[in-house]
């Protein structure tokens, strides 16, 4: 071959460069939508610090000595008549501290994730933000597990969602937080044209299964007994105004579990399975076969009364488990599982 043949031209450079920047873009996230993003969907995180606040000081005075845990007890029986001045100073303080949480919480995911820039080719995302110091990171089209899309009743109401791509672990991501979420509004068919194929929104059901009232048990069991007990404790003690706060975590709880069984299905496509689940949003988990490591079935002691089980599907970086599913539906979804999976594998590798 003639020397100047094996020597790149100047026009061939131009042409590869052309390719590349044909199929690499640039999506930049605004930081108003960011802040937007924020504030929708991490009230639960800010419910958690507070109540961890609360349980603090509850520790406190439960440690603290009889003498004056009974001078407590002693002002709030001479004090009655002003129980419901003192539940109203109560809500608010707790209001007023709830938002200064939220302001606190919305200021970090700014600093973290300010002027969040990706790109996007095929072989890899690239993801860069941060106010005073810039993270980045590379997400591989392989090492990708699972694409986690959220949306609850704020964020769908202002147009927002929020996205998580989830890595496969490594030696060096077991203890860290290797995970990039994207707050904002819903640009959740960028990532899923990108790993999915831009076909995914036509790729037809096999078969689903739904989830039972199963769910409903299972989310409150904890919760109804503890409300149950507050409620005995408060009531022994006469501090009826107080009975309101146990009641109301006790009808959230309810909603709660009444939501997750109502959100709680699993629904395979002919490229990929869908997992939803949720409590207060609507959580969608997208899966393709070839990332399925692990599929069993497990009964509960209820099973043989309501022939019920759980399903449970692992990844080499996440897992899920379907709640109460009918015997015979889960049976199908868990053989159709497998076959794909095994199907798909010897696809890719009669590609390779």
């Amino acid at each position: 071959m003639p020397e100047e043949d094996k020597q790149p031209t100047e026009e061939n450079c131009a042409i590869r460069e052309a390719k590349l920047v044909a199929n690499k873009y640039t999506l930049k996230l605004s930081n108003l939508n960011l802040i937007k993003g924020a504030f929708c969907q991490n009230h639960f995180r800010g419910m958690i610090v507070l109540l961890g606040i609360l349980f603090t000081f509850y520790d406190k005075v439960l440690s603290a000595s009889d003498r004056i845990l009974n001078l407590f007890i002693d002002y709030v029986n001479e004090h009655a008549d002003y129980a419901s001045l003192s539940v109203t100073v109560f809500v608010i303080c707790i209001i007023v501290l709830y938002l200064v949480i939220m302001i606190l919480w919305i200021v970090n995911v700014f600093m973290q994730y300010y002027n969040m820039e990706v790109q996007i080719d095929k072989a890899q995302l690239s993801f860069e933000s941060g106010l005073f110091t810039r993270f980045s990171s590379r997400f591989s089209y392989d090492k990708v597990c699972t694409v986690y899309v959220k949306q609850n009743i704020i964020e769908k109401y202002l147009g927002c969602c929020t996205i998580m791509l989830k890595q496969a672990f490594n030696a060096t991501q077991k203890d860290n937080e290797s995970d990039v979420k994207i707050y904002g509004s819903n640009t959740s068919e960028h990532f899923l044209n990108w790993w999915l194929g831009k076909d995914y929104v036509s790729s037809q059901s096999i078969i689903s299964a739904k989830s039972g009232k199963g769910v409903i048990g299972y989310t409150v069991r904890f919760d109804i007994p503890v409300s149950l007990i507050v409620c005995i404790v408060l009531y022994y003690y006469e501090l009826y105004s107080w009975l309101a706060v146990p009641v109301v975590y006790m009808l959230i709880s309810l909603v709660k579990g009444i939501l997750a069984a109502y959100r709680s299905s699993i629904t395979l496509k002919e490229d990929y399975l869908e997992i939803n689940n949720g409590k207060l949003a609507d959580v969608r988990n997208y899966i393709k076969y070839t990332n399925v490591e692990f599929v069993s079935l497990k009964q509960t002691p209820f099973t043989p009364f309501f022939h019920r089980v759980n399903l449970i599907i692992s990844t080499n970086g996440t897992s899920f488990k379907v709640r109460s599913l009918k015997e015979a539906e889960a049976r199908d979804v868990y053989e159709l599982l497998i076959s794909n999976s095994v199907e798909q594998e010897k696809s890719n590798g009669n590609l390779k």
